[in-house]
């Protein structure tokens, strides 16, 4: 039920903040699928690497969400478009969208 709001939310995100949420709660369900069987080593194993890597890697999307923030100052969807469709892209705003892929 959790994963299902949660790809709900992603759908209808409109700025970096939902967007965000949406991958976490999706994410936590994965992580408590990969370790549901408790007597089972690998999957114990599983479900650890699994978080390790989720934070890693939210870690870093997080990282790119506030590069792009920083130079722009929007979160926005919508707003950010019409801003990367006009100007001409900096170093860093290329390395926040790197981080955001």
């Amino acid at each position: 039920l959790i994963s299902t709001g949660s790809m709900l939310l992603m759908v209808s995100s409109y700025d970096f903040l939902s967007m965000y949420l949406g991958i976490e709660l999706q994410s936590l369900c994965f992580y408590v699928l990969a370790a549901c069987k408790r007597d089972s080593e690998f999957s114990t194993e599983a479900g650890i690497k699994y978080f390790l890597l989720g934070a890693f890697s939210s870690g870093l999307l997080l990282f790119g969400c506030s590069l792009i923030y920083g130079f722009t100052g929007l979160i926005h969807f919508e707003e950010l478009a019409k801003i990367f469709s006009g100007i001409e892209h900096t170093n860093a705003i290329k390395l926040g969208i790197l981080f955001l892929a």
